[in-house]
């Protein structure tokens, strides 16, 4: 493995020869927008629903169902109403009806507690299990905003889930004067910015050295240490292929717990190679394959996944559902695979019995809370304090989450159940912690053990703990490959109805595998990790970048030295003097890259779809970045903005295809009509409300908001990287407080 002494770099810079320091997410501090709980004080002293049609809604009616006595009034001055809060419930047939009445409030003059809430199904995306977000609902959630900015504390968005108890929870929301809330199963959210969860390359990190063309894959020199990691030849996975074999072209491999076992020397006997999922490429197939054939865009269980080429068996792949990123299709397979087999093949869960999930944040932890829910089971989750929102976000209350930590976890969930403790469970954890894991299982229990570093006797267990079953497994071995074969067609299905979504993803390069090998052996993460994977013919890929030269030019010269984009397309406005464009031309000599500038405003519908209906077929987009949208004062209410429909049109226009990235950098909203102090995206609910249905489809987007002065250009390029490291939909970059400090924004007219 080639060393250098690392070296620091400034910020925005590339990292130049390989083997020196790459602080990939230094920069500015970010804020993460998230859909956080917050308290509410209780229903107003009188409301009343107000209806835009003179036949009620459904929602209309399952609200007065769910708030007996409460007054229906038809629509006619809703900005006026005796009671201090109006609940007005859009006909999903006549969406603009409720659109009139906003604009009717917003005409009328202020009275002393006069307010309009508007209640939506289907418009935000508040959860990660949420489902696709209605467009036709989201125009309505747009419209309220713009309200919101023009006239502070006069109107709200309350937008619900399909949960009975959301619908009782209305009342409690509106004695907040937050604008935008959303009720999941009874609880009441916000939109709140926080320090971005990003797992930065760590201080003296130091890239492996790529050892020549492929084929080559992640292996170990040695074991004990994150060091014995390097890219070495792999000659064997080039040799003829045989029976049902297939080999694939990677694009992205899953880190799992056992590769760090297996680099440190914990891993007791020899896993094989390093890497055991992955997402890619069918490149050729062995005599005896009838499923795939080449071309096909397939994620399952390999060998020796972390590397440009890799040979497994066809029956062990499935399609990556359509639109879904490499990474993100990478994080499934032996994750989903592992708590499947664990909690029902092995555990014989059931609908109606109660399972303990330990560290539940995980991306076997994650999986096996969503399977055991979608199995009809009581789940019980541990994680570190830290991580257990993300508990409450999978929808574990606070009397099913515990600490894994410490043993606690025995008392508050033998109390919880009144005693009877509970009837599987799935354990990730060691010593004390299964000795108190036991005892929570009675006669018929089962102890399913995924843990490599405290394995027990499942006689002594027998003996000491009567009727108690001891599962211990490894996934391949116990399940064998017609059985896996199952399991991930089944998996398939079920993300394919939504029943199941995909993991967090954090995404490091395979070069900085040694990273996200550290950050895995401290448990820094929640979801999973994955290494993108170099294409074996170095890139052929494209990558789309709309907005002015001065933000694309760096981005190009930055994504052409390190990304492997062999085409960039650059649409923005005419170059002057065509001086930039000559200079970057100049940047980018010797460098294996094709430029392709197109004159336009880089919000013009017609110029985006001549630039992406021009990409030939044969170097598909791998990337769109659209840095156009600038600080502009936000559109009058009930205005198209030039930026959103761009990056609307962008997402139609690429909808279908796997991208790794699309990033949408905006400013924050300037001028005189402002926007509300609780909009997280500062006036760019449009853009943020697109990422997140994005997420919803499981296709990659994020969305980085600058403040109102901009950044640097080349601050752009760590903002690229970013982008690729995670699967965060919204970040902002944090202002800096009078103390020079960055600060969150709150909404200050948040009573509740």
């Amino acid at each position: 493995m080639t060393t250098t002494t690392p070296r620091a770099r400034p910020f925005g810079t590339t990292a130049g020869a390989v083997g020196t320091a790459d602080p990939v997410l230094s920069g500015p501090p970010l804020l993460q927008v998230r859909w956080e709980p917050v308290p509410v004080t209780g229903p107003p002293p009188a409301w009343s629903v107000l209806t835009p049609t003179a036949a009620p809604s459904a929602l209309t009616e399952e609200l007065r169902a769910a708030h007996p006595g409460i007054p229906l009034s038809a629509s006619g001055a809703p900005a006026g109403p005796a009671a201090p809060a109006v609940l007005a419930v859009p006909a999903d047939e006549a969406p603009e009806q409720a659109l009139a009445l906003v604009r009717a409030a917003l005409a009328a003059p202020d009275r002393p507690g006069a307010r309009l809430a508007l209640l939506t199904r289907g418009a935000v995306s508040a959860r990660d299990t949420d489902p696709a977000t209605d467009p036709e609902q989201e125009a309505l959630r747009r419209l309220v905003l713009a309200a919101a900015a023009e006239r502070p504390g006069r109107f709200t968005l309350i937008d619900l889930d399909a949960d009975p108890a959301s619908l009782t929870a209305v009342a409690a929301a509106l004695g907040s004067t937050r604008s935008q809330l959303a009720i999941r199963t009874g609880t009441v959210l916000a939109p709140e910015s926080a320090p971005a969860a990003l797992l930065p390359l760590p201080a003296g990190h130091v890239r492996l050295a790529l050892p020549g063309p492929p084929p080559w894959r992640l292996t170990l020199i040695g074991k004990g240490t994150l060091e014995n990691l390097a890219l070495d030849l792999c000659d064997e996975v080039a040799e003829p292929l045989v029976g049902s074999q297939v080999r694939l072209a990677v694009q992205a491999a899953g880190v799992n717990f056992r590769d760090v076992l297996d680099t440190l020397g914990l891993y007791p006997g020899d896993p094989g190679p390093l890497g055991a999922e992955g997402t890619g490429t069918v490149l050729d197939t062995g005599p005896d394959a009838t499923v795939l054939k080449p071309g096909d865009h397939v994620t399952g269980l390999l060998t020796g996944a972390f590397g440009p080429v890799a040979v497994t068996d066809e029956h062990l792949l499935v399609p990556v559902p359509p639109g879904w990123p490499a990474a993100r299709a990478a994080a499934v397979p032996a994750a989903f695979a592992t708590a499947s087999y664990g909690l029902f093949d092995l555990g014989r869960l059931t609908a109606g019995e109660r399972v303990l999930v330990h560290c539940a944040t995980g991306g076997v932890g994650s999986a096996a809370v969503q399977l055991a829910r979608h199995a009809g089971a009581e789940v019980f989750g541990t994680a570190s304090p830290p991580k257990q929102p993300e508990l409450r976000r999978l929808g574990l209350d606070d009397d099913h989450i515990a600490s894994s930590r410490t043993t606690d976890f025995e008392r508050e969930f033998r109390d919880a159940t009144s005693g009877q403790g509970v009837d599987v469970v799935l354990n990730a954890l060691a010593h004390e912690a299964t000795d108190a894991s036991l005892r929570l299982l009675g006669p018929g229990g089962r102890f399913v053990e995924m843990g490599k570093t405290d394995p027990r006797d499942p006689a002594d267990i027998a003996r000491d703990h009567p009727g108690v079953a001891y599962l211990a497994f490894d996934l391949r071995e116990a399940a064998g490959p017609q059985r896996l074969a199952g399991i991930l067609r089944d998996l398939q299905r079920l993300f394919a109805t939504r029943v199941l979504h995909p993991p967090t993803v954090h995404v490091f390069d395979v070069q900085d595998a040694a990273a996200a090998f550290h950050h895995m052996s401290r448990a820094r993460h929640t979801g999973k990790l994955v290494l993108r994977i170099p294409p074996p013919d170095g890139g052929q890929g494209s990558v789309l970048l709309a907005g002015p030269l001065a933000h694309t030019a760096p981005l190009a010269r930055h994504i052409a030295a390190g990304q492997g984009a062999r085409h960039l397309w650059l649409v923005g406005p005419p170059d002057g003097d065509g001086r930039a464009l000559a200079r970057l031309r100049s940047q980018l000599e010797g460098l294996p890259v094709e430029l392709h500038p197109v004159d336009a405003d880089p919000a013009d519908p017609e110029a985006l779809r001549r630039a992406v209906e021009a990409v030939p077929a044969e170097a598909p987009l791998t990337a769109v970045v659209h840095a156009a949208a600038d600080a502009r004062p936000a559109p009058a209410a009930d205005k198209p903005d030039g930026s959103d429909a761009a990056a609307e049109l962008l997402h139609r226009l690429t909808g279908e295809l796997p991208l790794d990235t699309f990033l949408l950098i905006a400013t924050a909203r300037s001028g005189s009509r402002g926007h509300d102090p609780g909009d997280p995206t500062r006036g760019h609910t449009g853009l943020e409300s697109l990422v997140r249905h994005r997420h919803s489809l499981g296709l990659a987007a994020t969305l980085v908001v600058l403040p109102p002065e901009g950044a640097r250009p080349t601050v752009l390029t760590s903002l690229y990287d970013t982008a690729r490291h995670t699967d965060a939909p919204v970040l902002t970059v944090a202002e800096a407080a009078p103390d020079g400090r960055p600060t969150a924004r709150s909404d200050p007219h948040d009573g509740g």
